[in-house]
């Protein structure tokens, strides 16, 4: 049952997923652009921190709305910007300047709230 509860979530998100060309498209001039790459189509334990993560930056970015571009990646239906960011393991975030410059990328962090915050505060900070 809780994998099926994963899988509806992760679907219903679906539409907020982008493409490669969708993303390129659809850039803004944000300072910082957060870049979530999950997976519509993994293992149960997967599932959920990609559901976590996707929680913890939108609970995070409403403190920062007009500073942060968010999108999310599917990266089981589109491998693009996966190959092109060295994607290994799902979830991640890539953080990117308004130069599209990665300067800090979260893997599979326990604490994901904590490490958004402390990234957000450090970079937003110096801006």
């Amino acid at each position: 049952m809780l994998i099926i509860s994963f899988i509806i979530i992760l679907m219903l998100n679906v539409g907020f997923m982008k493409s490669e060309s969708e993303y390129n498209a659809d850039s803004s001039a944000a300072k910082v652009k957060i870049i979530l790459f999950t997976a519509s189509m993994s293992c149960e334990c997967t599932l959920r921190m990609c559901a976590e993560y996707e929680q913890a930056i939108q609970k995070m970015i409403k403190h920062y709305e007009e500073e942060i571009d968010f999108e999310i990646i599917d990266s089981y239906a589109d491998d693009n910007l996966s190959n092109k960011y060295n994607i290994s393991f799902i979830p991640a975030i890539i953080f990117l300047d308004k130069d599209n410059n990665e300067f800090e990328r979260i893997v599979r962090e326990d604490d994901i709230e904590t490490k958004l915050n402390n990234v957000l505060k450090t970079f937003l900070g110096k801006i």
